[in-house]
């Protein structure tokens, strides 16, 4: 056991609770502390980085990561084994066949 599952509902929940609501972007802000929180959970055995971690570093690793993940949620339908999630009404076409093309942003 890591303790990143639970680090990461306490970085989660710890947002949802400073925030006070639970619109769709907040959500995905608390997704990103709570995936901020995990990823130091999981750099030493322990809670000792987490204990070490201030909030400027909290906040340069969430900004990080907010960089570097985007996602396309088309390929879930493939899972499902059919057409499943429909890319929203806002992507055009062209960019539909190239789901490499979209981003998504966390925050």
């Amino acid at each position: 056991p890591t303790g990143a599952g639970d680090s990461f509902a306490g970085g989660f929940l710890g947002w949802v609770a400073r925030c006070g609501r639970t619109d769709g972007g907040m959500l995905q802000q608390a997704m990103a502390c709570g995936t901020t929180m995990a990823s130091l959970a999981i750099e030493d055995f322990s809670p000792r980085r987490l204990a070490e971690t201030g909030p400027e570093e909290i906040a340069r690793r969430v900004a990080l990561l907010h960089r570097m993940v985007h996602f396309d949620l088309e390929p879930l339908s493939y899972l499902r084994g059919g057409r499943g999630l429909a890319a929203p009404s806002h992507v055009g076409r062209e960019a539909r066949s190239r789901p490499w093309q979209r981003r998504w942003t966390l925050c």
